[in-house]
């Protein structure tokens, strides 16, 4: 066993084992469940060929797991024609699956994991994507989601049929857990036995909050996300620069590259709050007003607002103490204003303790201002903060530097309660 696991990660891999490697991981998100997958898939002799299916903007995160806690090489599926690559262990999002899965069916795969398995809902014959994985086979099956249905028990019918073939059937599943044919709102649309539902899922799936694993996890983690943009702005301003234009030309690609990155971080979002409990809330950080304004009207559906320089200290507060303690806004979007004298965990009862960096700022000492608005006494989880880093462009030796200079602060000062895992997710040190 890897020993970098945590107990409640060992706890997880053994869960595996013994449902024989066909089973739902349910941890809260940052619990580490890609982590949980891969070691125990790393631990068995018979397996060679494994196929991962995620959300597009994870799947270079997944290529990074793999190295980190496997021997295996990896490789990501690109678009829907290109040649495959030769690795054991492929990688590809939802969408390319559902587009080439005639040729991913027909590869003896001995695991298959589906991340973020709510993807997975939806009727067969109406949905592509699901019509599509239920096609693909493989020996071990493990489903990974941070919430594996959304709104009702028959969301999650789809992955237990896969997970496990033969043991679910959907009118007798429909009838004893989802308010049968005749429910009010249309057949297998409501909510009914749920204990019964929990029995039956005990040797199929496993769930832990973050909340309850606070002792056994550092207060705060640190997450790199390799994300791809569309560069062909970033590029055409690339090849105008000189030794004359550089410092302008510099702040010009930030911009356009946090520009681009606020359209992944609005997809990021929308699969957070796919994947986590009602009472998750989520701290966006950004750096240009059109960024910000950007993410807080694209996400005007779970409630959103924003704190920047122009936004006076009364309504400051007012915004601050609605994020904390009511249940929307669910999103508050802030820059290094907004990582000033703030406190941004959750309070009665709503859950902050998650924190995206759209854009990212030159030192660590304005990274830590925003995290520390969420990482302070009071805080209830341990806190989860990502960075999105766009592949192919500078925002990646970007982030080396500012990694580079947290390792130095952090060792100046013996900063040794904050543990930093670039490129993956949580980890022993």
């Amino acid at each position: 066993m890897d020993s970098r696991l945590f107990p409640y990660q060992v706890e997880a891999v053994e869960f595996i084992e013994a449902a024989a490697g066909r089973a739902l991981l349910c941890d809260d998100m940052g619990a580490g469940k890609s982590v949980e997958a891969l070691c125990w898939a790393a631990s068995r002799d018979d397996i060679k060929r494994v196929l991962i299916v995620a959300p597009a903007n994870v799947v270079y995160k997944w290529r990074r797991e793999v190295s980190s806690w496997t021997d295996w090489r990896s490789g990501i599926i690109q678009g829907y024609t290109s040649r495959r690559p030769r690795a054991p262990v492929q990688i590809c999002s939802y969408t390319v699956m559902a587009h080439r899965y005639q040729e991913l069916e027909r590869e003896e795969w001995d695991l298959v994991i589906w991340d973020e398995c709510h993807y997975l809902k939806g009727p067969p014959k109406k949905t592509k994507r699901v019509a599509a994985a239920k096609r693909i086979k493989s020996k071990y099956m493990l489903a990974l989601s941070g919430t594996p249905f959304l709104n009702r028990p028959i969301e999650l019918f789809n992955t237990l049929d896969m997970v496990e073939p033969g043991r679910w059937n959907l009118w007798s599943y429909g009838s004893r857990y989802c308010g049968g044919m005749d429910h009010i709102d249309g057949p297998f649309k409501g909510v009914t036995n749920v204990a019964g539902l929990r029995k039956m899922l005990e040797g199929t799936m496993i769930r832990r909050l973050k909340s309850e694993l606070r002792g056994q996890l550092p207060p705060l983690t640190r997450t790199i996300l390799p994300v791809d943009i569309n560069t062909d702005e970033y590029r055409a301003e690339v090849r105008g620069i000189n030794k004359k234009n550089a410092l302008v030309k510099v702040n010009a690609l930030y911009h356009i590259i946090g520009r681009e990155k606020a359209k992944v971080a609005v997809e990021w979002a929308h699969d957070f709050f796919e994947s986590s409990e009602p009472n998750a809330k989520l701290v966006l950080a950004a750096h240009h007003l059109d960024v910000i304004k950007y993410l807080v009207g694209e996400l005007r559906q779970y409630g959103t607002t924003f704190i920047s320089g122009d936004v006076g200290q009364a309504e400051r507060a007012q915004r601050v103490a609605a994020f904390q303690g009511k249940s929307r806004p669910r999103v508050i979007v802030i820059n290094i204003a907004g990582g000033e004298g703030v406190d941004l965990y959750g309070t009665d009862g709503t859950d902050a303790s998650t924190v995206l960096f759209v854009e990212r700022q030159w030192g660590p000492a304005l990274e830590g201002q925003i995290e520390g608005r969420l990482d302070r006494i009071g805080q209830g989880s341990s806190v989860s903060a990502y960075y999105l880093s766009a592949v192919g462009t500078y925002d990646e030796e970007m982030a080396a530097l500012v990694e580079s200079k947290w390792k130095t602060l952090d060792d100046i000062l013996d900063m040794e309660d904050i543990k930093t895992e670039v490129m993956n997710s949580i980890a022993r040190p």
